[in-house]
Protein backbone atom coordinates (compact mmCIF):
# COMPACT_ATOMS: atom_id res chain seq x y z
CA UNK A 1 0.00 0.00 0.00
CA UNK A 2 1.29 3.55 -0.91
CA UNK A 3 2.04 5.59 1.88
CA UNK A 4 0.05 8.75 2.43
CA UNK A 5 1.23 11.72 0.89
CA UNK A 6 2.63 14.71 4.06
CA UNK A 7 -0.09 17.05 2.67
CA UNK A 8 -2.62 14.05 3.60
CA UNK A 9 -1.28 13.19 6.62
CA UNK A 10 -0.85 17.25 7.89
CA UNK A 11 -5.09 17.87 6.41
CA UNK A 12 -5.74 14.83 9.22
CA UNK A 13 -3.85 16.28 12.05
CA UNK A 14 -5.40 19.62 11.23
CA UNK A 15 -8.80 17.97 11.06
CA UNK A 16 -8.15 15.88 14.17
CA UNK A 17 -7.06 19.04 16.06
CA UNK A 18 -10.01 21.02 14.99
CA UNK A 19 -12.64 18.45 15.83
CA UNK A 20 -10.95 17.86 19.38
CA UNK A 21 -11.13 21.40 20.30
CA UNK A 22 -15.05 21.81 19.22
CA UNK A 23 -15.79 18.88 21.12
CA UNK A 24 -13.55 20.81 24.58
CA UNK A 25 -15.25 23.88 24.12
CA UNK A 26 -18.63 22.23 23.58
CA UNK A 27 -18.24 20.49 26.85
CA UNK A 28 -16.88 23.97 28.44
CA UNK A 29 -20.15 25.70 27.64
CA UNK A 30 -22.49 22.20 28.68
CA UNK A 31 -20.77 22.36 31.87
CA UNK A 32 -21.45 26.42 32.55
CA UNK A 33 -17.98 27.13 32.58
CA UNK A 34 -16.29 29.01 29.63
CA UNK A 35 -12.76 28.49 28.24
CA UNK A 36 -10.69 31.30 28.91
CA UNK A 37 -7.77 31.64 25.61
CA UNK A 38 -4.61 33.19 25.92
CA UNK A 39 -4.50 37.24 25.65
CA UNK A 40 -3.37 37.89 21.87
CA UNK A 41 -0.86 40.58 21.72
CA UNK A 42 -0.93 43.77 22.50
CA UNK A 43 -0.18 44.64 18.81
CA UNK A 44 -3.50 43.65 17.49
CA UNK A 45 -4.73 47.12 18.19
CA UNK A 46 -3.09 50.44 17.63
CA UNK A 47 -4.41 52.16 20.98
CA UNK A 48 -2.91 48.84 23.08
CA UNK A 49 -0.06 48.82 21.09
CA UNK A 50 0.93 52.06 23.35
CA UNK A 51 -1.16 51.26 26.59
CA UNK A 52 -2.26 48.20 27.86
CA UNK A 53 -6.62 48.09 27.79
CA UNK A 54 -8.03 48.56 31.06
CA UNK A 55 -11.27 47.93 32.48
CA UNK A 56 -12.66 50.89 32.98
CA UNK A 57 -10.49 52.58 35.63
CA UNK A 58 -7.10 50.99 36.11
CA UNK A 59 -7.10 47.02 36.04
CA UNK A 60 -4.74 45.80 33.33
CA UNK A 61 -7.16 42.77 32.94
CA UNK A 62 -9.27 41.50 30.17
CA UNK A 63 -12.63 39.93 29.60
CA UNK A 64 -12.35 35.99 28.46
CA UNK A 65 -11.30 35.52 24.69
CA UNK A 66 -12.96 33.46 22.44
CA UNK A 67 -10.95 30.96 20.01
CA UNK A 68 -9.60 32.78 17.04
CA UNK A 69 -11.08 30.37 14.85
CA UNK A 70 -14.05 32.26 13.24
CA UNK A 71 -15.73 28.85 12.23
CA UNK A 72 -15.46 27.80 16.17
CA UNK A 73 -16.99 31.43 17.29
CA UNK A 74 -19.50 30.81 15.10
CA UNK A 75 -20.18 27.07 15.92
CA UNK A 76 -20.60 28.04 19.42
CA UNK A 77 -21.83 31.53 19.64
CA UNK A 78 -24.98 30.18 21.18
CA UNK A 79 -23.46 28.32 24.24
CA UNK A 80 -21.31 31.24 24.58
CA UNK A 81 -24.22 33.80 24.72
CA UNK A 82 -26.04 32.11 27.66
CA UNK A 83 -27.80 34.74 29.43
CA UNK A 84 -29.95 35.06 32.91
CA UNK A 85 -33.26 32.76 32.45
CA UNK A 86 -34.65 35.95 33.57
CA UNK A 87 -33.77 37.84 30.38
CA UNK A 88 -35.36 35.01 28.27
CA UNK A 89 -38.61 34.77 30.12
CA UNK A 90 -38.95 38.64 29.94
CA UNK A 91 -38.22 39.41 26.57
CA UNK A 92 -40.19 41.55 24.38
CA UNK A 93 -42.10 41.33 21.34
CA UNK A 94 -40.98 43.60 19.09
CA UNK A 95 -43.46 44.94 16.31
CA UNK A 96 -42.17 47.23 13.46
CA UNK A 97 -44.23 49.13 10.96
CA UNK A 98 -45.18 47.99 8.07
CA UNK A 99 -43.70 50.37 5.63
CA UNK A 100 -40.43 50.25 8.59
CA UNK A 101 -37.54 51.04 5.83
CA UNK A 102 -34.33 50.45 8.45
CA UNK A 103 -34.21 47.01 10.28
CA UNK A 104 -32.26 46.71 13.24
CA UNK A 105 -28.79 44.16 12.57
CA UNK A 106 -25.60 43.04 14.83
CA UNK A 107 -22.85 45.13 15.98
CA UNK A 108 -20.41 43.03 13.91
CA UNK A 109 -23.26 43.21 10.70
CA UNK A 110 -22.09 46.89 10.81
CA UNK A 111 -18.47 46.94 11.81
CA UNK A 112 -18.22 44.73 7.95
CA UNK A 113 -19.51 47.78 6.57
CA UNK A 114 -18.61 50.82 8.26
CA UNK A 115 -15.20 52.63 9.09
CA UNK A 116 -13.78 53.77 12.56
CA UNK A 117 -12.40 57.88 12.16
CA UNK A 118 -11.30 60.46 14.83
CA UNK A 119 -11.93 64.48 13.74
CA UNK A 120 -11.31 67.68 15.47
CA UNK A 121 -10.97 70.88 14.04
CA UNK A 122 -7.50 70.08 13.25
CA UNK A 123 -7.66 66.40 11.14
CA UNK A 124 -10.08 63.59 10.05
CA UNK A 125 -8.18 60.44 10.33
CA UNK A 126 -9.86 56.91 9.51
CA UNK A 127 -8.21 54.57 11.94
CA UNK A 128 -10.00 50.86 10.88
CA UNK A 129 -11.85 50.25 8.04
CA UNK A 130 -14.47 47.28 7.72
CA UNK A 131 -14.26 45.07 4.60
CA UNK A 132 -16.48 42.38 2.85
CA UNK A 133 -16.52 40.23 0.25
CA UNK A 134 -20.30 40.21 -0.49
CA UNK A 135 -20.01 37.36 -3.14
CA UNK A 136 -18.92 34.71 0.11
CA UNK A 137 -20.78 36.69 2.81
CA UNK A 138 -16.85 36.55 4.16
CA UNK A 139 -15.70 39.44 6.44
CA UNK A 140 -11.78 40.48 6.61
CA UNK A 141 -11.70 40.27 9.99
CA UNK A 142 -13.36 37.81 12.67
CA UNK A 143 -15.73 38.75 14.83
CA UNK A 144 -13.22 38.51 17.82
CA UNK A 145 -10.91 40.35 16.69
CA UNK A 146 -13.11 43.61 15.46
CA UNK A 147 -13.41 45.44 19.03
CA UNK A 148 -9.58 45.00 19.56
CA UNK A 149 -9.07 47.27 16.68
CA UNK A 150 -11.60 50.11 17.31
CA UNK A 151 -9.15 50.75 20.58
CA UNK A 152 -7.24 53.84 19.69
CA UNK A 153 -5.92 56.90 21.58
CA UNK A 154 -4.87 60.23 19.75
CA UNK A 155 -3.82 59.72 16.13
CA UNK A 156 -0.52 61.40 15.47
CA UNK A 157 -1.67 62.93 12.59
CA UNK A 158 -3.77 65.16 14.36
CA UNK A 159 -0.70 66.33 17.16
CA UNK A 160 -0.59 66.27 21.02
CA UNK A 161 -0.40 63.44 23.03
CA UNK A 162 -1.85 59.57 22.13
CA UNK A 163 -3.21 60.10 25.76
CA UNK A 164 -5.31 63.61 24.83
CA UNK A 165 -7.96 61.05 23.91
CA UNK A 166 -9.37 57.63 23.83
CA UNK A 167 -12.22 55.68 21.99
CA UNK A 168 -12.56 53.35 24.49
CA UNK A 169 -13.26 55.31 27.54
CA UNK A 170 -13.73 59.50 26.85
CA UNK A 171 -16.51 60.67 24.94
CA UNK A 172 -16.80 64.68 23.96
CA UNK A 173 -19.69 66.81 24.75
CA UNK A 174 -20.28 68.72 21.87
CA UNK A 175 -19.56 65.73 19.43
CA UNK A 176 -16.64 68.04 17.45
CA UNK A 177 -13.87 66.42 18.74
CA UNK A 178 -14.29 62.43 18.84
CA UNK A 179 -14.11 59.03 17.62
CA UNK A 180 -17.27 58.11 14.99
CA UNK A 181 -18.11 55.42 12.56
CA UNK A 182 -19.31 56.73 8.98
CA UNK A 183 -22.17 56.32 8.27
CA UNK A 184 -22.65 53.21 5.91
CA UNK A 185 -23.52 53.24 1.84
CA UNK A 186 -27.07 53.74 0.76
CA UNK A 187 -27.69 50.38 0.03
CA UNK A 188 -26.49 49.09 3.65
CA UNK A 189 -28.67 51.58 5.50
CA UNK A 190 -32.17 49.17 5.48
CA UNK A 191 -30.29 46.83 7.93
CA UNK A 192 -30.77 43.32 7.48
CA UNK A 193 -34.39 41.48 6.22
CA UNK A 194 -33.35 38.15 7.77
CA UNK A 195 -34.52 38.09 11.53
CA UNK A 196 -31.57 35.99 12.17
CA UNK A 197 -29.25 39.33 12.18
CA UNK A 198 -31.34 40.87 14.99
CA UNK A 199 -29.39 40.51 17.83
CA UNK A 200 -31.03 41.96 21.20
CA UNK A 201 -27.97 43.26 23.38
CA UNK A 202 -29.28 42.50 26.96
CA UNK A 203 -27.70 44.41 30.34
CA UNK A 204 -28.40 43.34 33.54
CA UNK A 205 -27.49 44.92 37.09
CA UNK A 206 -28.74 44.73 40.81
CA UNK A 207 -31.01 48.05 42.04
CA UNK A 208 -30.09 49.99 45.06
CA UNK A 209 -31.98 48.81 47.99
CA UNK A 210 -32.81 51.89 49.83
CA UNK A 211 -35.45 54.61 50.20
CA UNK A 212 -33.58 57.08 47.84
CA UNK A 213 -32.58 55.30 45.07
CA UNK A 214 -35.31 51.84 45.18
CA UNK A 215 -36.45 48.81 46.44
CA UNK A 216 -34.00 46.40 45.29
CA UNK A 217 -34.18 43.81 42.59
CA UNK A 218 -33.20 43.77 38.91
CA UNK A 219 -33.48 45.73 36.10
CA UNK A 220 -32.97 44.12 32.93
CA UNK A 221 -32.30 46.04 29.48
CA UNK A 222 -32.79 45.19 25.96
CA UNK A 223 -30.76 47.17 23.29
CA UNK A 224 -31.11 47.20 19.48
CA UNK A 225 -29.36 48.46 17.11
CA UNK A 226 -30.17 49.78 13.52
CA UNK A 227 -27.38 50.85 10.80
CA UNK A 228 -29.48 53.83 9.91
CA UNK A 229 -32.30 56.09 11.91
CA UNK A 230 -34.14 57.80 8.32
CA UNK A 231 -35.95 60.27 10.61
CA UNK A 232 -34.78 63.74 10.37
CA UNK A 233 -32.40 64.52 11.70
CA UNK A 234 -31.33 61.72 10.18
CA UNK A 235 -28.22 59.73 11.51
CA UNK A 236 -26.22 56.73 11.52
CA UNK A 237 -25.62 54.17 14.29
CA UNK A 238 -29.28 54.18 16.35
CA UNK A 239 -29.50 52.33 19.31
CA UNK A 240 -32.80 51.81 21.27
CA UNK A 241 -33.73 50.20 24.19
CA UNK A 242 -36.43 49.31 27.10
CA UNK A 243 -35.53 48.78 30.56
CA UNK A 244 -37.90 45.92 32.51
CA UNK A 245 -37.66 45.95 36.31
CA UNK A 246 -37.87 43.44 38.36
CA UNK A 247 -39.21 43.50 42.81
CA UNK A 248 -36.41 41.25 44.78
CA UNK A 249 -38.95 38.34 43.97
CA UNK A 250 -37.96 38.88 40.46
CA UNK A 251 -42.04 39.42 39.75
CA UNK A 252 -42.04 43.01 36.99
CA UNK A 253 -42.77 46.12 38.46
CA UNK A 254 -42.35 49.04 35.43
CA UNK A 255 -40.95 48.92 31.97
CA UNK A 256 -38.70 52.12 30.89
CA UNK A 257 -38.76 52.76 27.23
CA UNK A 258 -36.32 54.89 25.20
CA UNK A 259 -38.39 58.02 23.42
CA UNK A 260 -36.17 60.03 21.67
CA UNK A 261 -35.61 62.54 24.28
CA UNK A 262 -36.78 60.87 27.26
CA UNK A 263 -37.43 57.66 29.06
CA UNK A 264 -41.16 56.53 29.24
CA UNK A 265 -42.67 54.64 32.17
CA UNK A 266 -44.88 52.38 32.59
CA UNK A 267 -46.49 49.76 35.09
CA UNK A 268 -46.02 46.61 34.26
CA UNK A 269 -49.78 46.27 34.41
CA UNK A 270 -50.12 49.15 31.41
CA UNK A 271 -48.18 46.85 28.77
CA UNK A 272 -49.51 44.93 26.71
CA UNK A 273 -48.19 41.23 26.68
CA UNK A 274 -48.47 38.15 25.17
CA UNK A 275 -47.93 35.46 28.64
CA UNK A 276 -44.67 36.93 30.08
CA UNK A 277 -43.53 38.95 27.34
CA UNK A 278 -44.51 42.65 26.65
CA UNK A 279 -44.97 43.86 23.32
CA UNK A 280 -43.05 46.58 21.81
CA UNK A 281 -44.02 48.95 19.62
CA UNK A 282 -41.35 50.58 17.21
CA UNK A 283 -41.83 54.35 15.81
CA UNK A 284 -42.05 54.23 11.88
CA UNK A 285 -38.15 55.50 11.05
CA UNK A 286 -36.79 56.35 13.95
CA UNK A 287 -37.01 53.53 16.36
CA UNK A 288 -37.98 54.78 19.83
CA UNK A 289 -39.86 52.18 22.11
CA UNK A 290 -43.42 52.52 22.47
CA UNK A 291 -46.09 51.16 24.55
CA UNK A 292 -48.85 51.63 21.87
CA UNK A 293 -49.31 50.66 18.20
CA UNK A 294 -50.85 48.16 15.39
CA UNK A 295 -49.40 44.83 15.06
CA UNK A 296 -49.54 44.79 11.16
CA UNK A 297 -45.78 45.28 10.32
CA UNK A 298 -43.01 42.80 11.32
CA UNK A 299 -43.09 40.51 14.67
CA UNK A 300 -40.04 39.69 15.86
CA UNK A 301 -39.86 37.57 19.05
CA UNK A 302 -36.48 38.30 20.55
CA UNK A 303 -35.91 35.40 22.36
CA UNK A 304 -36.35 32.86 19.29
CA UNK A 305 -35.19 34.68 16.39
CA UNK A 306 -31.41 36.17 16.48
CA UNK A 307 -29.92 35.90 19.64
CA UNK A 308 -30.05 37.41 23.06
CA UNK A 309 -26.29 38.93 23.83
CA UNK A 310 -25.21 39.15 27.71
CA UNK A 311 -23.07 42.30 26.99
CA UNK A 312 -21.71 42.84 30.62
CA UNK A 313 -20.82 45.80 32.05
CA UNK A 314 -19.12 49.04 30.55
CA UNK A 315 -16.04 47.94 33.28
CA UNK A 316 -16.07 44.41 32.00
CA UNK A 317 -17.34 43.15 29.03
CA UNK A 318 -19.13 39.73 28.81
CA UNK A 319 -16.31 38.59 25.92
CA UNK A 320 -14.10 40.02 23.71
CA UNK A 321 -17.40 40.28 20.89
CA UNK A 322 -18.59 42.50 22.95
CA UNK A 323 -15.81 44.74 23.59
CA UNK A 324 -17.72 47.36 21.34
CA UNK A 325 -19.85 48.45 25.17
CA UNK A 326 -16.46 49.98 25.85
CA UNK A 327 -16.32 52.42 22.68
CA UNK A 328 -17.63 55.81 24.00
CA UNK A 329 -17.19 57.78 20.09
CA UNK A 330 -20.23 58.24 17.87
CA UNK A 331 -21.81 55.49 16.31
CA UNK A 332 -22.62 57.72 12.70
CA UNK A 333 -21.09 60.31 10.95
CA UNK A 334 -20.82 63.82 11.67
CA UNK A 335 -23.86 65.26 9.69
CA UNK A 336 -25.65 64.00 6.55
CA UNK A 337 -29.28 63.67 5.40
CA UNK A 338 -31.64 66.07 4.02
CA UNK A 339 -31.72 67.30 7.25
CA UNK A 340 -28.28 66.83 9.24
CA UNK A 341 -28.06 65.43 12.17
CA UNK A 342 -24.73 64.26 14.55
CA UNK A 343 -24.07 60.51 15.28
CA UNK A 344 -25.19 59.44 18.92
CA UNK A 345 -23.55 57.45 21.24
CA UNK A 346 -24.23 53.54 22.00
CA UNK A 347 -25.82 52.31 25.05
CA UNK A 348 -23.32 52.29 27.98
CA UNK A 349 -22.73 56.34 26.77
CA UNK A 350 -26.56 56.97 25.64
CA UNK A 351 -27.80 60.33 26.59
CA UNK A 352 -31.44 60.07 27.00
CA UNK A 353 -32.50 61.71 30.30
CA UNK A 354 -28.57 61.69 31.01
CA UNK A 355 -28.13 64.04 34.21
CA UNK A 356 -26.66 67.27 34.91
CA UNK A 357 -24.12 65.41 36.53
CA UNK A 358 -23.04 63.23 33.86
CA UNK A 359 -25.00 60.50 35.36
CA UNK A 360 -26.02 57.79 32.32
CA UNK A 361 -29.73 57.59 33.05
CA UNK A 362 -29.80 54.98 30.48
CA UNK A 363 -27.32 52.85 31.36
CA UNK A 364 -27.71 52.50 35.31
CA UNK A 365 -30.96 53.76 36.05
CA UNK A 366 -31.53 52.35 39.94
CA UNK A 367 -28.12 50.29 39.68
CA UNK A 368 -26.89 49.58 42.95
CA UNK A 369 -23.02 50.87 43.50
CA UNK A 370 -23.17 53.31 40.29
CA UNK A 371 -19.58 54.18 40.43
CA UNK A 372 -18.43 56.41 37.85
CA UNK A 373 -16.72 54.10 35.90
CA UNK A 374 -19.59 52.21 34.77
CA UNK A 375 -22.38 55.36 35.00
CA UNK A 376 -20.85 58.76 34.61
CA UNK A 377 -19.61 60.32 31.23
CA UNK A 378 -15.61 61.10 31.63
CA UNK A 379 -16.01 63.83 28.96
CA UNK A 380 -12.84 64.67 27.19
CA UNK A 381 -12.10 68.64 28.13
CA UNK A 382 -12.09 70.74 25.48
Amino acid sequence: MPRPSSPIILSALVLFLITHLVSYNLAQNRRGGRKQTTKPSTSATPRDSRRPRLDGRGRESLPPMKSASSGLSALTRSLNYRVDGRAVKYAPIVFHDKDEKNFPTNVNWFLDRTSLWFRDKNCNVCLYKGELDERADNPKYSDWLKPWLLHHGRPSECGGSVNDDDSYERPDRKKERTFYFKDVEDKYKQGSTNQADWITYVHIYQNADDAQHGPGGTTIQYWRFYAHNGLPPEHGGDWEGIHIVLDRNDTPQIVRLLRHTNIDIKSWGEMRKEGDHPKIYVGKGGHDSRSEGDENGRRHNTWEVGNLVDVGDRTWASSSETMFIYYSGLWGSIGGGLIPGKGYWGPAFNETEEKPNGFITAWCEGRANATDAECSRNYTEQ
